[in-house]
């Protein structure tokens, strides 16, 4: 098998995992060991702040499969094209970008 189906395989398998743990460990928590609800709601959305901030960063840093080939050229971008093909520049719109 190749090595990145390998690593997508066993990150799809430890987010199976969790998925599955961390609901439990909250049931446990709530009926098992008697900690109220709320409690574990206000911690939980405590820890879900920075867990989701990293999963964000790791997706940034990775590229998170965002192309960004559909953006329109930039007025800097058309004239160095231009410099350097000896063409002049024609009028852009302003506003350049898609999003």
């Amino acid at each position: 098998m190749d090595s990145r189906l390998t690593k997508r395989i066993n990150m799809h398998l430890l987010i199976m995992v969790l998925c599955c743990v961390i609901p439990a460990a909250i049931l446990t928590a709530i009926f098992i060991l008697g900690i109220p609800a709320s409690s574990v709601l206000f911690y939980g959305l405590i820890l879900l702040c920075p867990l989701v901030h990293l999963l964000m960063m790791r997706g940034m840093m990775s590229g998170g499969g965002h192309s960004h080939s559909h953006e329109l050229p930039t007025r800097a971008t058309a004239e160095m094209a231009a410099a350097e093909s000896g063409e002049t520049v024609k009028a852009l719109p302003e506003k350049t970008s898609c999003h």
